[in-house]
């Protein structure tokens, strides 16, 4: 197949990919709160009676029933069922056709930017990890180590593709000591956790993918987002708490994308 040919084929995949991330963000809490139960279970010494949970792709979210491909179909079977289960009629959650549609709009500005298909291929790999865990740390406050991993492997590999490994190595390491140190101090000023690992780990991934000339460009950027929705959440809803945690990993993720465009363009 030629080069143009594999990227109409990226194009035409990526709204599956989309559609795995959604079911990724709503399946991956009900398995960790599964893991976590089982674990605790095990650690009291008590009998474990798991409850019906099943996280099958093939099966709805609602009613679990088996899926057709059809009904897997990205976009066009949201439309199709108008909005909602085949079976049992309930809506389906929108962030099928959210994420299906935004992993399809990167696809294509991917293609714009992009020197050749293994680099589309990686960084879309990238981005669509980088989605999908600042859903799960914007709803749950925590970063899955699967999305953080899928990124530290794409980008290694496309920097060695690229003969580029070794800078975006050492601003891995520097990304990872810089911000565990930072975590480290305002803690200790605020006597609190200012920042979970998983934010950390983030960072240190970008690095890797980014490489050491964005670091402090996505850290400032991630920082200034940060404020910025704080503020509007303050001047929408004036009852939140000033004290309430705010997910940084989303803005952390946002900041890196713009970066790589930012670099890319």
């Amino acid at each position: 197949m030629t080069d143009q040919a594999l990227t109409l084929a990226i194009i035409f995949l990526s709204p599956f990919l989309g559609g795995y991330s959604a079911y990724f963000c709503l399946n991956w809490p009900k398995q960790q709160n599964f893991l976590w139960r089982k674990e605790a279970h095990e650690i009291l010494n008590l009998e474990f009676k798991p409850s019906s949970y099943s996280g099958a792709f093939w099966n709805t979210d609602c009613c679990k029933h088996r899926l057709h491909i059809q009904h897997r179909l990205p976009i066009i079977a949201y439309f199709f069922n108008r909005g909602r289960c085949p079976f049992c009629k309930k809506s389906l959650n929108k962030l099928y056709l959210c994420l299906e549609v935004t992993h399809l709009m990167f696809a294509v500005l991917l293609c714009l930017v992009t020197p050749d298909v293994t680099s589309l291929l990686l960084n879309f790999f990238i981005i669509s990890a980088l989605l999908t865990l600042s859903q799960i740390d914007f709803t749950l406050g925590l970063i899955p180590d699967e999305c953080c991993l899928a990124i530290l492997i794409s980008a290694l590999i496309l920097r060695l593709y690229n003969d580029s490994l070794s800078n975006h190595v050492l601003a891995m390491i520097i990304a990872f000591v810089s911000l565990l140190t930072l975590r480290y101090i305002f803690s200790m000023i605020k006597k609190q956790e200012v920042m979970g690992l998983g934010d950390v780990k983030l960072y240190s991934v970008l690095g890797a993918w980014l490489g050491l000339n964005a670091l402090t460009g996505v850290i400032l950027g991630a920082s200034l987002l940060g404020i910025l929705y704080t503020l509007v959440m303050l001047i929408a809803n004036p009852r939140i708490s000033r004290s309430s945690q705010i997910a940084f990993g989303p803005f952390l993720a946002i900041s890196g994308i713009i970066a790589f465009f930012y670099y890319a363009t």
